[in-house]
């Protein structure tokens, strides 16, 4: 599901935003919100957490918060809203408030480095049903092959410019823009600028199939058939798909069903 809010929204001095992520019964949302100048008060359970530029903050569904600008400097800050997907078995995530100043980056495999990814929460962790990312790519470097995805992508361009491939096309893209990519939209990156290329980027980590609770492997072929970019963790009678990029060409190709 795409987020509700993609764009930074702007807390001018003084203004003040009381909010619940509670929603509606049928739909719990959760938040997330990532700071790109300036900085915001976010108070929640009692306590309050200040967030400067490259803060971020993930509000669970049910949470209870507050969001305010308390300097005399306009704060600009992207706030992602998602209903939250529960599974039977798993609690929701607790709340998260770091900043990408205080997380080592992981490169990418075989990049010397040249191409990072900022996790602000554990991939591995399958409670949560979205990532937010910062993704980075020193002047030069490449996304060296066309990739596709099973879920739409939210990117935006937080620093530097790159000839990025959406489609067949070739799009020159710097700060301040964004992009919003459809599922298996064909997608590659060139980092051509003289400085860092960086973007936000927002994508949906969750797919459901409901499935016998000992399934056998014509079950698994069929979910692999249709999902071929996933993390399987076997609970209850379901089996949790969490999606990953890391594991895509590993599962796509050597999975011998």
């Amino acid at each position: 599901m795409p987020a509700k809010a993609v764009l930074p929204a702007v807390c001018k001095p003084t203004i003040v935003l009381f909010c619940s992520s509670r929603g509606s019964l049928l739909k719990p949302i959760k938040a997330s919100c990532c700071v790109v100048d300036g900085s915001i008060a976010i108070s929640f359970n009692g306590e309050k957490y200040d967030l400067t530029e490259g803060g971020y903050a993930y509000l669970p569904a049910g949470l209870i918060w507050k969001l305010r600008n308390e300097t005399d400097k306009v704060a600009k800050f992207h706030w992602i809203r998602k209903s939250y997907q529960y599974v039977d078995g798993l609690d929701k995530p607790e709340p998260v408030v770091t900043n990408a100043s205080d997380i080592e980056p992981t490169p990418m495999p075989d990049t010397d480095g040249k191409w990072t990814t900022t996790r602000f929460v554990d991939p591995a962790d399958i409670r949560h049903d979205m990532h937010v990312t910062i993704v980075t790519l020193q002047p030069g470097a490449v996304i060296p092959f066309c990739e596709t995805h099973v879920m739409e992508h939210g990117l935006y361009v937080l620093n530097g410019k790159a000839v990025y491939r959406l489609n067949q096309d070739w799009v020159e893209v710097e700060a301040g823009d964004y992009m919003l990519l459809r599922a298996f939209c064909p997608q590659a990156c060139y980092a051509g600028g003289p400085d860092a290329f960086q973007y936000l980027l927002y994508k949906d980590v969750v797919f459901l199939f409901s499935l016998p609770i000992a399934p056998s492997k014509s079950d698994l072929a069929e979910v692999i058939r249709q999902l071929p970019s996933i993390r399987i963790s076997s609970l209850s009678s379901h089996i949790i798909i969490r999606r990953s990029i890391s594991a895509y060409i590993k599962i796509r190709y050597t999975s011998n069903f």
